[in-house]
């Protein structure tokens, strides 16, 4: 084997100097084609990620929302209900109005229906796309034929 087949072979084996590198001999020269990949990789790994925690923070924000739209239709259908049950309106829908409005919500819809109060309320959610969310609630005077008293 001759000196520069000697040197050569060093060269492949990542045993040379940082000058023999730059000619093109060693590692460095077999793997230029990768350069870059792992960056690609990681920007793609992170929009990935950024985008589940997008989509993870729109559910949460629709589901807190929800729950605030049915706090507000059962406090205001109880309110109303107990308004039109004691007499103090004759139309308990402004109360349920009041009430709903008072827990950062709108009343859709709100109607006496036998002896019950159904209401309606939305709720603004904070996603794009989605809107408003509702819910609906009924309140009223439980019959006294379902209810069972148990004796001991």
């Amino acid at each position: 084997m001759t000196t520069s087949q000697k040197h050569a072979s060093t060269m492949r084996w990542g045993r040379g100097s940082h000058a023999d590198h730059s000619q093109g001999y060693g590692r460095d020269h077999e793997r230029q084609g990768d350069e870059g990949s792992a960056t690609v990789s990681a920007v793609a790994l992170i929009a990935v990620v950024a985008m589940l925690m997008c989509m993870i923070a729109a559910v949460t924000c629709i589901a807190i929302a929800k729950a605030q739209a049915r706090t507000a239709a059962d406090l205001a259908a109880l309110a109303a209900a107990e308004a039109y049950w004691n007499g103090t309106h004759a139309d308990p829908c402004p109360v349920g109005a009041h009430t709903a409005q008072s827990n950062k919500a709108s009343m859709a819809s709100c109607a006496v229906v036998g002896t019950d109060v159904v209401i309606e309320a939305i709720v603004e959610s904070q996603v794009p796309f989605v809107g408003a969310v509702q819910a609906q609630a009924r309140a009223g005077p439980r019959p006294c034929s379902s209810t069972t008293m148990e004796t001991s």
